[in-house]
């Protein structure tokens, strides 16, 4: 059911156009299988996120590996359709995800990339205590990359 629900933000021309592009269905089941393995590989992935109200799909929030910067290198994701954006939707997932990485992880710096035309996701990145720290390739694209650097602390464990 929820790689459905995934394929759903992946068709999204809208969604897609600030996520590298419309990808193939092969390409997004991929994308899914890595998503979902991370959870096995790292003990965090992808939460798919629904309106409390009516219990409507809107997208989702994740945390992958950023081995760009070495390990305990976190990055936090979303992607929400298009008929959620502007709602604050992002904003409470991104938030939600970012309290896990502080939390629960062990992680040691925390980064979201994003389109440097895409206003919307820079506030929902800076809201959540990440501060511009340079240009990246992504995608064949140039990102901008956020970062903010966790204190070092053992994760809690849950019980």
């Amino acid at each position: 059911e929820h790689r459905a629900l995934f394929r759903r933000v992946a068709a999204s021309p809208l969604a897609m156009a600030t996520l590298g592009g419309l990808r193939t269905p092969a390409e997004i089941d991929a994308m899914f299988d890595r998503h979902l393995h991370e959870w096995d590989d790292a003990g965090f992935g992808t939460w798919m996120w629904f309106e409390r109200a009516s219990g409507r799909h809107l997208g989702h929030a994740q945390l992958t590996r950023y081995e760009r910067l070495g390990a305990g290198c976190i990055e936090l994701g979303y992607a929400f359709h298009p008929d959620a954006w502007g709602q604050g939707f992002a904003a409470e997932a991104a938030a939600r995800v970012v309290a896990v990485a502080l939390d629960d992880l062990r992680a040691e710096v925390l980064v979201a990339q994003t389109l440097p035309s895409n206003e919307g996701s820079r506030r929902v990145i800076e809201r959540c205590g990440l501060r511009y720290a340079c240009d990246v390739e992504h995608a064949g694209r140039t990102h901008v990359l956020y970062r903010l650097d966790l204190p070092r602390r053992a994760a809690r464990t849950r019980g």
